[in-house]
């Protein structure tokens, strides 16, 4: 079975508009992996890797000449640009234009956009094979202006604020485990910079792997972690051809037209004589006068993998290379020109895609040579480590918030008190807060309760509103979500009277509100974001889109939060295979290299790290390099992570990969006797005190979501800090599942029964943090009850 989406599920029908412009943006054509955006190095020197990718800096491009549409790239190939841009260089060294200041001491190469008023967009299309890129950016004018930068996937920065005096900004894409990056579109998204820089470019390209061993055999279902699908029948049409189609119905391309035949002639198609292992379908075969001269096959979008077999014309043994455009090459080979066709596998093994491979005759004298019999795997993204899909819904309008959004028990936000006028963020119900960039000036409707005064709303609202600046542009705003965010609403009422156009965007996913007619004379609009199922919400920003509201205010919040449960039944027994609703995964082998240790890879992709570094040791250590470590329970034997005896009563922090939805641990103390320990999660639920006997004793702490979010972090500390220390291992995961969640089914059957009704009464009253609390409020009442029975029969 080939590892590609169902059909419907490819992302080429996707077109991303620039809301600011009405420009299509790039997309993809193909599967279209995860991308992810990292900024957080700011105006510091770029670090050595991203997402995992050890990165490449770009050498120095000699000047002249000053207008430039690329710049090389490691690796080979070009960074493309869609406009063209000046060569300059800090200082204007080397016979290159001069940019003024950067950043963090960098003196190279940049590329100035046009030094006028506007957006400036520019498009950096990537070469074949690039997994991860960075670029720096700083505005021309001195003063902090906006910026934005998405990649081709819709994934985007949000808006970045830059100071074009020496504050050069980093930006970073990065593939998540699959796939290749495509594009990357900069704008000045307020439009007053004057222009700006883009520098300072850093690269990562995947690896390709070479493969011939199945020689003049039948090529096998798979090569490296792709299941292959044959190339289907060419129907025999045109002799000379310069395109093939693949399984998957994009079509690969030959450097130069070759003659199409098939084995025996049959079909009407032209004539070629052998092969090996029993092949009877399509050869393409080169002109008898090719000599050493290569023919390149170039591959469509998305291959991972590609095999093809190649024979001389003239009978006798030849020599033969095969070679990918990342340089990956097979060697010479030998082939036999009398049905001894001969097998080449090329495959990517991780993140990154085969652009094209050529083959060529290295001593010439074959007097031509035919390819065929070739087969194709497809880029597969990494099963469930990817973003859940967000969407939006504005469907209320300017009525009154419905009381759930996407399957979510919506929260309203209670009034907020009034103080300084000015503010960056607002307490959220279940803790934390909802931060805004920039700060917003609070007010209520009517002006009541000290606050300032905003005129209108709409479906009678009379509570609280955060105004932007009341200043002509497009004024946005991000809102940044509390974590374990699964939906978020609010309305936006602009200023002036009468109809202007706002949009909003989800900024970790793209998703978009596209624009809304918002009337300023009691017209205040509904904008509502939720995850489809497990994930959560990170920020969202707001903007006027035509600028010309004068600015607007945004309030009437709601918010639901997924919960964290803690489920510690196991005790010293082993781990169950579930914990709560999730299949969990343990932990493979840790070889032992070093220790101390920052962390340790996930069982669910990613790393997962450690807050003091940890000694890597093994209970049973006979055989290895590992340290031992004394006992466990229930006949363990493997890994574990001691955090030495000076860490007392200091809490062990350990941080969560990406998309962590389930997470199991034991712990036990380094000296014999029963100790107390606490663990806590995401800063809020705790375990409850749990005392661990030392002496094979290691005790199971499991937490787990409920209705959406993600698990970040876990402390651990002993009580009394009495223990010697404390080892903790044995870890088992389970990552976010994208697709519809069902908080209402209790007992983890797949359907919203009488069992479930039973555990709701079972549990009925005061109840924090216990399963049957679905809508959070710390008791289990009626509202449960009616949640269950709404909610009866299968799961969606």
């Amino acid at each position: 079975m080939t590892q590609r989406p169902p059909s419907g599920e490819e992302s080429g029908g996707i077109t991303i508009v620039d809301l600011s412009t009405g420009q299509i943006l790039p997309v993809s054509s193909g599967v279209g992996c995860d991308v992810l955006y990292d900024g957080a190095p700011g105006t510091a020197a770029p670090p050595s890797s991203l997402g995992g990718f050890d990165m490449m800096a770009f050498p120095l491009y000699s000047c002249p000449p000053l207008d430039v549409t690329s710049v090389p790239a490691p690796g080979g190939g070009s960074v493309d640009f869609s406009v063209s841009l000046t060569h300059r260089r800090i200082g204007g060294a080397g016979g290159c234009g001069s940019w003024a200041t950067w950043s963090h001491g960098y003196t190279g190469d940049v590329y100035a956009t046009p030094l006028v008023p506007g957006p400036n967009p520019v498009t950096l299309t990537m070469p074949g094979n690039t997994t991860a890129f960075h670029l720096y950016v700083e505005p021309n004018i001195f003063g902090v202006f906006e910026f934005s930068a998405i990649a081709s996937t819709g994934t985007t920065s949000g808006t970045v604020a830059i100071d074009g005096s020496s504050g050069a900004k980093y930006f970073g894409f990065h593939v998540r485990e699959r796939g290749v990056l495509n594009s990357i579109t900069v704008r000045n998204t307020d439009g007053q910079s004057n222009g700006y820089a883009i520098g300072e470019f850093g690269i990562a390209r995947g690896q390709v792997l070479y493969d011939g061993t199945p020689g003049t055999a039948a090529p096998p279902p798979t090569l490296g972690a792709y299941a292959m699908d044959p190339f289907p029948p060419d129907p025999c049409g045109a002799t000379d051809v310069s395109t093939v189609t693949t399984p998957f119905g994009s079509h690969m391309t030959f450097s130069q037209p070759l003659s199409h035949r098939r084995i025996g002639g049959t079909g009407g198609c032209g004539y070629w004589a052998t092969w090996s292992h029993g092949y009877t379908g399509d050869v393409y075969a080169t002109p008898s006068t090719i000599g050493a001269d290569p023919i390149r096959i170039a591959m469509p979008p998305d291959i991972g993998a590609f095999y093809l077999y190649v024979e001389p014309n003239n009978f006798g043994l030849f020599e033969f290379t095969a070679e990918s455009d990342t340089g990956t090459s097979s060697g010479v080979v030998a082939i036999e020109g009398s049905a001894g066709a001969r097998y080449f596998g090329f495959h990517v093994p991780g993140a990154g895609s085969l652009t094209g491979i050529s083959v060529r005759n290295v001593d010439g004298n074959s007097a031509g040579f035919a390819l065929g019999e070739f087969g194709c795997g497809e880029i597969f993204c990494a099963v469930g480590t990817t973003e859940c899909e967000t969407v939006f819904n504005g469907a209320p309008g300017t009525g009154a918030p419905p009381a759930s959004l996407g399957g979510n028990t919506m929260t309203s936000f209670p009034l907020n008190p009034c103080g300084p006028p000015d503010v960056t963020s607002v307490p959220a119900p279940g803790g934390g807060f909802v931060g805004f960039s920039p700060s917003l000036n609070h007010r209520r409707i009517g002006g009541t309760g000290g606050c300032g005064f905003w005129g209108t709303w709409s479906h009678g609202y009379t509570g609280d509103v955060y105004a932007t600046d009341l200043v002509p542009g497009p004024n946005p705003v991000t809102l940044i979500m509390p974590p374990n965010t699964t939906a978020f609403y609010f309305y936006v009422e602009p200023n002036l009277f009468g109809l202007f156009e706002f949009t909003a965007v989800s900024d970790q996913s793209g998703m978009t509100s596209g624009p809304i007619m918002i009337d300023g004379a009691s017209g205040a609009r509904y904008f509502g974001f939720y995850v489809d199922g497990a994930g959560a919400l990170q920020t969202i920003t707001v903007r006027n889109s035509d600028g010309g509201a004068n600015g607007y205010a945004i309030g009437e919040f709601g918010i639901a939060r997924g919960r964290v449960l803690y489920n510690g039944d196991p005790g010293t027994a082993a781990p169950p295979p579930t914990l709560g609703p999730y299949l969990m995964k343990g932990f493979p082998p840790d070889p032992c290299v070093e220790s101390p240790v920052t962390g340790v890879d996930s069982a669910c992709g990613g790393r997962i790290t450690f807050d003091p570094m940890l000694e890597h040791r093994r209970i049973d250590s006979s055989g290895t390099s590992c340290l031992g470590w004394g006992t466990w329970s229930h006949g363990y034997t493997g890994d574990v992570y001691y955090t030495g005896d000076a860490i007392g009563s200091d809490p062990l922090t350990i941080t969560m990969s990406p998309n962590t939805a389930a997470f199991y641990f034991y712990v036990e103390p380094n000296f014999f006797g029963v100790f107390e320990f606490v663990a806590e999660a995401n800063g809020s639920l705790s375990s409850g005190i749990v005392p661990i006997d030392g002496s094979s004793g290691a005790t199971y702490f499991g937490f787990y979501m409920q209705g959406g979010g993600q698990l970040d972090a876990i402390t651990v500390r002993n009580l009394g800090g009495s223990s010697g220390g404390f080892a903790v291992g044995e870890f088992g995961c389970a990552i976010i599942e994208c697709g519809a969640i069902c908080p209402w089914d209790l007992d983890y059957n797949g359907e919203v029964g009488f069992t479930d009704l039973l555990l709701v009464l079972a549990s009925w009253g005061p109840c924090a943090d216990c399963v049957a609390d679905i809508d959070a409020s710390g008791d289990v009442g009626f509202t449960d009850l009616l949640l269950v029975i709404a909610n009866w029969g299968p799961c969606p």
